[in-house]
């Protein structure tokens, strides 16, 4: 029977793939754990160290600024020395930085930790869709990619949880410490399961020139299958070539003319998925929660709602991606962010002066 009719459940090792790609993926789930936990730590952290606005503005702030730090330069490194490697440096300095934070003795401290752990979540947030694009056939990799998205979700919500379990009405309790540390857990898994997966067959090609162990992968990706190992080197290579090939353009030939729309679009969808303020309202949910008359731990059961929701909402993601294509999803949530938008800033509004 010819492959190409076949099911891509019979010609591809789903087992592995999944296995692979889902280990990768858990540096998302540490990217949206360390988001995410400092949900929690804000209201204690405040208190304790009689931090000003702007001051907890800043603490929150450096975690942003590594994660952009770390994501500028984690491409140009791991081309160098590998996705495998990089991953499993951005796993030890997790729990490093997961201890460092967790003993700080002062809000600068926490500061310094927390830049280091943003660096560790902007690698791990380049590195892992990367690897998963790599090592993914092109069949399943709209599916394997969103993993990616599902975990970071998913760390966020185990942070909540965290938060939730270990979080008390009392102010000057220093469980907020134990928030921190209980990182240490998922980075352990990370570290650990990443000594199980290969190293991205695209970069022995790409870096190492080593065929063989591509193919070797590319054969357990493809049940053994050598006809379409070979075809998948041989594309990489392809590509490879095709890149060498392509002289240089200056940067105003890149924005201008007919260029010009497209990188407005694409850098456009970007800026905007984060302009929507969701990445704001995070961090500081817990006081939001409390201006609005609501209890400290009780706040932080809303969190785990409220993640619990975001989680349960990227299985439609998943489960569309790959149907409807990737623009046409795009486009129905940017719609529903304008129109959700404006009546969720006003039900807030209203919050607020009921309140006071």
């Amino acid at each position: 029977m010819n492959s190409k009719n076949r099911n891509p459940a019979g010609i591809y090792n789903l087992p592995y793939i999944y296995f692979i790609c889902m280990v990768a993926a858990l540096g998302g789930l540490m990217f949206g754990f360390d988001l995410g936990i400092i949900t929690g730590v804000i209201p204690y952290i405040e208190y304790q160290f009689g931090l000003s606005g702007f001051s907890l503005g800043l603490v929150v702030a450096l975690f942003e600024l590594g994660a952009m730090t770390g994501a500028l330069c984690s491409a140009p490194v791991s081309e160098k020395y590998g996705r495998k490697k990089i991953m499993i440096g951005c796993a030890v300095l997790f729990i490093i930085t997961a201890l460092g934070v967790s003993f700080a003795s002062g809000a600068l401290i926490v500061a310094i930790w927390r830049f280091a752990q943003g660096i560790c979540v902007g690698a791990a947030s380049v590195l892992s869709p990367m690897y998963i694009a790599e090592v993914t056939p092109a069949k399943l990799r709209g599916r394997m990619v969103s993993f990616n998205q599902l975990t970071i979700i998913l760390g966020i919500l185990i942070a909540s949880l965290c938060n939730f379990y270990f979080g008390n009405n009392d102010l000057n309790s220093a469980n907020w410490r134990f928030m921190f540390l209980s990182a240490i857990v998922p980075s352990g898994i990370f570290l650990l399961l990443l000594f199980f997966i290969p190293e991205s067959p695209r970069w022995f090609i790409l870096q190492q020139g080593k065929e063989e162990e591509a193919d070797k992968v590319f054969l357990k990706i493809n049940r053994g299958d050598e006809e379409r190992s070979r075809q998948e080197i041989n594309n990489i290579k392809d590509s490879i070539k095709g890149n060498e090939s392509r002289s240089r353009v200056p940067l105003k030939v890149l924005f201008g003319g007919i260029y010009l729309p497209i990188m407005l679009i694409g850098f456009g969808a970007a800026f905007l998925q984060q302009f929507c303020g969701v990445n704001n309202v995070t961090p500081y949910m817990q006081k939001i929660f409390i201006m609005a008359g609501i209890q400290l731990k009780a706040g932080l059961m809303n969190a785990v709602l409220v993640q619990l929701v975001f989680f349960f909402s990227t299985f439609i993601a998943i489960g569309l991606v790959d149907k409807i294509g990737r623009k046409m999803l795009m486009l129905i949530g940017t719609s529903l962010m304008a129109k959700i938008g404006n009546p969720f800033a006003m039900s807030r509004d209203c919050m607020m002066t009921w309140k006071y």
